[in-house]
């Protein structure tokens, strides 16, 4: 299985992944969650599988990713 984002892993220092969302400030596909630049999102139920890709929780992004998606 291969992902980009499994090279978060190897990053030294702050990690760096970007979440795509619309005008209301919520991720595209499943909305409710806002996010707001700066602020701190937490989700209790949170998949920590990495081998499964858009599990439950707060889902992120390579740049590619969100750049295609736009």
């Amino acid at each position: 299985m291969c992902t980009p984002l499994l090279m978060l892993l190897d990053q030294p220092g702050p990690i760096v992944a970007y979440k795509l969302v619309n005008e209301k400030d919520e991720g595209p596909y499943n909305g409710g969650i806002k996010y707001i630049v700066g602020k701190s999102v937490k989700c209790d139920d949170a998949s920590t599988d990495v081998s499964e890709l858009c599990a439950a929780g707060i889902n992120v992004a390579d740049l590619p990713w969100c750049m295609k998606e736009w």
